[in-house]
């Protein structure tokens, strides 16, 4: 034997010495199995190749190490197919004395893989590999890897399992909703990076989504989030972040809202009835529902309390007019959260009519609310629409009262009346409004002959003010008009004060039972016996009266006043019996 074969021969010896003495040399068919070491060699100085290949029983990660003694290998693991590449690795610098170690991971599905060892130039020497597998124990069942395909997530809180491998690049779990209410989810990462997406019913629309990332084995990222959902179905999807596989969990609880919001109803069209005085509405934005309409009847002018309670962090509340679009009252509702809802009230003077509460979710805020409108009919004398010259109500000079409104659509009331003489006349006007302007107009229905801004005024605490004019006879106007937004009750009472003329008292004889004479038409007239009322009457139209009384005895002074609709009393008439 040559020399140089004697040589090869020790060298492979020297080799082989290196390795324990149970372990297995390879060749190009053999299987590996896990937690065994088996050893190889590249002898030729040609392209050779080594190829085994291994079975993983269940999902989970497998760890392949590697020793060379090569100074330039390749190796690679490679897919079911035999083609595509999951890891590879240019290990060079191996010698005897100091193998090269190449140790990496996989996360792989259960199926048959290859390991390839391939000689790079011409370098020889040995090699060991040694696989080891460590189940995933997930639940998740492939494929799962479309909404077609998805996997059921019950929402009762039950940990579900799952894995990213190198050949599973995303899983989807379906959320089937039953009620409108939260859903909490919760997802632990052991994957370097992944993202994590809720999607709608269509299974494309992003809900939310999150990139995990930094997640590992000792020390797994987490992820809340709670969003609140009507009924319906969902998905969950788990995606693959560039080559990071690895172990997750999620879990998802449901917790219904208790709401009576009939959706749909986020238009005027489809409004929800809100009954006033009555309980309280529970409504529910949540991230399919942006907006949720109510509408509400006023069958009188009156004053409607509005009560809002939001457990949302942020939300639009408003108020509409009859056509749906104009805004009477706006609120942006802010920091509301479970444990401390946030409440809004508003007091508005309407008129007789449909308006809408509009509920708008602010940014991607969801959650409950609740919504409670008091009702209170305001009893008032004035005769809509009065707020021009043309259409100003009539009043008397009586001391009459008319009780106003002043409402968010009624920003004018005018009332006339007629001075028959010239006289001072009283203006009585009692506001329960924070602020509004009241006018005395001459007959052309502009000049203004007394103006008065009066304010500090409320349900609790009205402002009165008396104002007595001199007028000659005509036509006047008197005007109530809104100041700012302000809005309210009041009331008003026009009053003359020249009282009447004494009556003219026909001679009275003591067989006599009735007063007769003449006084001021319609005025009241009554006849006294020193401070006796014997008897009371009315003046006709004419001014002519007849009161009835008993007879007196000749000698008996009897006194006579007319009082007019006012309530001025006349100066005393006096009349003798005979």
């Amino acid at each position: 034997m040559k020399k140089s074969s004697w040589c090869l021969i020790l060298s492979l010896l020297l080799v082989f010495s290196l390795f324990p003495s149970s372990l297995v040399a390879a060749d190009s068919s053999q299987v590996l199995t896990f937690n065994n070491k088996i050893t190889g060699a590249i002898t030729n100085a040609g392209d050779e190749l080594h190829q085994y290949s291994f079975v993983v029983p269940s999902a989970g990660r497998v760890n392949v190490e590697v020793f060379s003694e090569i100074r330039e290998a390749l190796f690679y693991v490679m897919a079911p197919d035999g083609t595509t590449e999951l890891a590879k690795e240019d290990l060079y610098y191996g010698s005897e004395s100091e193998p090269k170690k190449w140790d990496t991971w996989l996360d792989l599905e259960a199926g048959t893989y290859l390991i390839k060892v391939k000689q790079y130039g011409k370098n020889t020497g040995a090699y060991s590999l040694k696989l080891t597998h460590t189940p995933a124990n997930g639940q998740d069942i492939e494929p799962n890897d479309s909404t077609d395909a998805a996997q059921p997530l019950n929402l009762k809180g039950t940990v579900q399992k799952g894995l990213i491998s190198e050949s599973d690049s995303v899983d989807v779990y379906r959320l089937d909703v039953p009620s409108a209410g939260r859903v909490d989810l919760e997802a632990f990462s052991y994957i370097r990076e992944v993202l994590l997406y809720v999607l709608d019913g269509d299974g494309t629309t992003e809900i939310t989504k999150q990139d995990l990332y930094y997640g590992s084995l000792d020390e797994p990222q987490k992820w809340t989030q709670s969003l609140d959902l009507e009924a319906g179905t969902y998905y969950f999807k788990v995606k693959k972040y560039g080559s990071n596989t690895g172990k997750y969990t999620i879990k998802a609880n449901h917790t219904p809202v208790k709401g009576n919001d009939a959706e749909p109803n986020n238009n005027t069209e489809q409004s929800q009835a809100l009954q006033t005085n009555n309980k309280a509405q529970t409504g529910y934005i949540s991230e399919s529902d942006d907006v949720d309409v109510y509408r509400f009847q006023l069958p009188k002018a009156g004053q409607i309390d509005l009560e809002a309670i939001s457990q949302i962090r942020e939300v639009l509340i408003y108020v509409l007019d009859a056509d749906g679009t104009t805004e009477i009252d706006k609120a942006d509702l802010y920091y509301g959260s479970d444990q401390e809802p946030k409440k809004w009230n508003e007091s508005l003077d309407l008129e007789a009519g449909t308006y809408f509460i509009k509920v708008k979710k602010y940014g991607s805020n969801t959650g409950k609310y609740t919504l409670k409108a008091n009702y209170k009919a305001y009893n008032g004398h004035d005769a809509e629409p009065n707020d021009t010259k043309e259409m100003a109500q009539s009043i008397q000079l009586t001391n009459q009262l008319v009780k106003g409104w002043i409402s968010w659509s009624d920003d004018v009331d005018m009332y006339k009346f007629t001075v028959p003489k010239t006289g001072p006349v009283q203006l009585d006007f009692t506001s329960q409004i924070n602020e509004v302007l009241v006018y005395l107009l001459a007959n052309d229905g502009v000049t203004e002959l007394y103006k008065n801004d009066v304010y500090y005024a409320s349900d609790d605490q009205p402002k009165k003010v008396v104002q007595k004019l001199q007028l000659k006879p005509g036509t006047y106007y008197v005007k109530v008009k809104k100041y700012g937004a302000n809005t309210g009750a009041y009331s008003l009472r026009m009053k003359e004060l020249t009282p009447p003329a004494a009556p003219k008292v026909n001679a009275l004889k003591s067989q006599s039972t009735k007063v007769t004479g003449k006084a001021e038409p319609s005025s009241t007239v009554t006849v006294y016996s020193g401070k006796t009322l014997i008897g009371k009457g009315t003046a006709n139209k004419s001014g002519n009266f007849t009161v009835s009384i008993k007879a007196q005895k000749a000698g008996k002074s009897l006194t006579v006043y007319a009082t007019d609709a006012a309530g001025n009393r006349s100066t005393a008439a006096k009349v003798i019996v005979k």
